[in-house]
């Protein structure tokens, strides 16, 4: 997501300049209607973990809207293996 959006920037750490790129990308997520606006408590909470997992997860959400919003994301229906397996994509 990061690299199709032309956001893809450092951001796990506890730098002042990693925290921005984390809050950055939350704010390109939002104003490109990638991502809902989001409550200022949890946006805080995203921004703050030096780790990155939380601003993982949303990336990663982002993607899965992404994908299943796309005219060629395979339905469940179209293949009975599907129902109990999953599909991949790299």
């Amino acid at each position: 997501i990061l690299k199709s959006t032309d956001l893809y920037v450092s951001y796990k750490g506890k730098t002042a300049e990693l925290l921005n790129a984390r809050r950055n990308i939350l704010d390109a997520l939002e104003s490109r209607n990638l991502l809902a606006p989001i409550c200022p408590s949890l946006r805080e909470t995203i921004i703050a973990d030096p780790g990155g997992d939380a601003l993982d997860a949303v990336i990663a959400a982002v993607g899965v809207g992404r994908s299943i919003q796309h005219p060629q994301f395979p339905r469940i229906d179209w293949h009975g293996d599907y129902r109990h397996e999953a599909m991949v994509y790299l």
